[in-house]
C-alpha cells in the first residue's frame, strides 16, 4: 500500500511539473519551434528559408501549421525556388522536444513544388546559409510519414530555351525520412504525353545537400492505359513495366511495353507491338537516349537505337532521329516536354 502511494505521488508530481513547464514554455514555444525548424531546413537543403505564417497548438499534441514555405537554394533568385509549399502541417509529441532526436509522426504538404536547378551554368551565389554560433541548432528529425498529394517536380535543363521536364505527382507517400537514410516512397504520376498513369515505388535519397540533382533514386514502375493518340500520327493503348536506378540527373531504365492495337496514321491498320528497351534519362539536357530498343511487330523483330530530344509527332526524315521499327525510312519524333 505504502509503495503504491509513493508511486502515485511520484506520477502526480511528474504531471504537475510537466504542466508547469508547458505553461511557462507556451508563450515562447512558437518562436522556439520556428527558429529550430528554419535552422534545420536551411542546413539540410542549403537554402534560405521563408515562411509567411507559422502557428503552433500544444494540446493534446503539438501540431505545427505553416503557410507559404519557400526554400531558395544557396539564396538564388535567378531560378524558381528549390522547394515551395502552400501549406504544411506536422504532428509531434510534447516529450519529443526533450529528446536529442525528435520523432515526428506525420508531415502533410499541400501545393508542393520542387524545382531542380540546372547544374550549369550557375549564377553567382548571393548567399550561402550557414549556421552561426548564435543561431539555434537544427532539429535532428525522423519522420514516420510524409504525405504530399498533387505535387509537381520540375527539372530545369541547361538550355534556357528548352522548357523544364515536368512531372505531375498525383499521390506521394514518403516513409522513414531523416538522418541521412534513404526514404521509402510510393507515388502515382500523371504522364502528359502519351496520357497515362504511372505507379512507382522504391527508395529515394539520401538527399544530396550541395547538389540535389545527384540524389539517388531507384524503384519499379507500371505505366497503364497510355493513349498513344495524344502523339500526332500514332494510336493505340500502351502498357509498360520495368525498373530504374541512378541519380535524379541521370536515370537508367530497363523495361518492356505492350501495345495490342498499335497503328501509324499513315497506315491506319492496328497490329500488336511489343518492345524491350534500355533507356537513359538525361536530366541535364532533357533528352532520353534509347539504346537499344528490341521491337517485335507480328513476326518481325527489329533492333533500334536513337534519342528523344524534345520534338513532337512523327515525320519522314525529320529532325528527330529515333528510327522507326515499323516503316523503313520513317523517323519517329518522340513527344517530350
Amino acid at each position: 500500500m505504502q509503495k503504491g502511494r509513493i508511486i502515485g505521488g511520484a506520477l502526480l508530481l511528474v504531471v504537475l511539473t510537466s504542466a508547469i513547464v508547458a505553461k511557462r514554455m507556451a508563450p515562447r514555444l512558437p518562436g522556439y519551434l520556428r527558429d529550430r525548424a528554419v535552422s534545420a531546413l536551411s542546413e539540410h537543403f542549403a537554402s534560405d528559408v521563408e515562411f509567411t505564417d507559422l502557428q503552433v497548438s500544444l494540446y493534446p499534441k503539438i501540431v505545427i501549421r505553416g503557410e507559404g514555405l519557400v526554400l531558395r537554394f544557396h539564396g538564388r533568385t535567378d531560378v524558381p525556388p528549390l522547394i515551395s509549399i502552400k501549406k504544411v502541417s506536422a504532428e509531434i509529441g510534447l516529450w519529443e522536444l526533450f529528446r536529442r532526436t525528435h520523432h515526428v509522426r506525420r508531415i502533410t504538404l499541400e501545393g508542393l513544388k520542387v524545382t531542380m536547378p540546372p547544374v550549369e551554368p550557375r549564377a553567382p551565389i548571393t548567399s550561402h546559409p550557414t549556421l552561426r554560433k548564435k543561431d539555434p541548432q537544427p532539429f535532428r528529425v525522423v519522420v514516420d510519414e510524409i504525405i504530399a498529394d498533387d505535387a509537381e517536380l520540375d527539372m530545369l535543363v541547361r538550355d534556357p530555351n528548352k522548357p523544364p521536364r515536368s512531372f505531375a505527382i498525383r499521390s506521394l507517400r514518403l516513409q522513414h525520412a531523416g538522418l541521412g537514410q534513404p526514404m521509402i516512397y510510393q507515388a502515382t504520376l500523371t504522364n502528359p504525353v502519351p496520357v497515362g498513369e504511372i505507379d512507382s515505388h522504391g527508395q529515394f535519397g539520401p538527399w544530396q545537400r550541395d547538389e540535389p540533382r545527384l540524389t539517388p533514386v531507384a524503384g519499379t514502375y507500371t505505366f497503364t492505359h497510355a493513349d498513344l493518340s495524344t502523339i500526332r500520327g500514332l494510336s493505340g493503348i500502351l502498357s509498360s513495366k520495368g525498373q530504374f536506378n541512378g541519380l535524379l540527373d541521370r536515370i537508367e531504365v530497363q523495361g518492356e511495353t505492350s501495345t495490342p492495337d498499335f497503328s501509324l496514321g499513315l497506315s491506319g491498320h492496328p497490329v500488336p507491338l511489343d518492345t524491350r528497351f534500355h533507356a537513359i534519362v538525361d536530366g541535364t539536357t532533357g533528352n532520353t537516349l534509347l539504346d537499344p530498343v528490341h521491337a517485335k511487330l507480328l513476326n518481325s523483330e527489329v533492333v533500334a537505337r536513337g534519342a528523344c530530344s524534345g520534338c513532337r509527332g512523327i515525320g519522314i526524315e525529320g529532325s528527330c532521329w529515333m528510327p522507326s521499327p515499323i516503316t523503313p525510312g520513317l523517323k519517329i519524333c518522340c513527344a517530350w516536354h
